[in-house]
């Protein structure tokens, strides 16, 4: 008798802690200092990050701290710099309004021979001999300014995919601004230095 007693009381007790682990079991909070996933799903509820300043809500971005905002396809910057490092912005039905200041950035300087391309927004160019010479159209919508940084006078003629006001004889220093419709370049300005 004293055995079935010990026995019953025994199932017993299995049976209600694997039942009460299984119940609790489910409402167990782990703090993680980090979690690296394969794969994490979004509730509609969205995702907050407390620590960093970093709320998903509804497909729209919000970084606090760093005042980054991205709602329905809308960036807004509120302090801090935009860096694009590989890519293109494109403002499309919009605006850019620059508060502090646009700086262009020189390309490498080319070597010019009969004809060059401009590869930027600033384009110095030199020549070691007095030449006439041929630009190759850029993209649609492309403005550049080039620049003679050398002695040589540089010719350009206001001809064929060239609209100037004329032809241009670029001494050290001049600057010739165009813009590409995508077939031929239109002159924006000019300068004698």
């Amino acid at each position: 008798m004293k055995n079935r007693f010990f026995l019953t009381l025994a199932v017993f007790l299995i049976l209600f802690l694997s039942s009460t682990a299984v119940l609790h079991g489910q409402n167990i909070r782990q703090n993680f200092e980090w979690i690296i996933a394969k794969r994490v799903t979004v509730t509609l509820n969205g995702i907050t990050v407390q620590r960093g300043g970093v709320t998903v809500t509804d497909g729209g971005i919000t970084v606090a701290d760093d005042g980054l905002t991205l709602t329905d396809d809308d960036l807004t910057v509120t302090s801090g710099d935009v860096t694009v490092t590989v890519g293109d912005v494109t403002l499309a039905d919009g605006d850019l309004t620059l508060s502090d200041n646009l700086f262009l950035v020189a390309q490498p300087v080319i070597t010019v021979t009969t004809f060059f391309t401009p590869t930027g927004r600033y384009q110095p160019v030199l020549t070691t001999i007095t030449r006439g010479v041929t630009i190759t159209v850029g993209a649609e919508g492309m403005v550049t300014t080039i620049t003679n940084v050398s002695t040589p006078t540089l010719t350009i003629t206001d001809t064929g995919t060239l609209i100037m006001a004329g032809n241009l004889a670029l001494g050290q220093y001049d600057n010739l601004t165009l813009r590409s419709d995508g077939t031929r370049w239109i002159e924006l300005g000019r300068s004698n230095n």
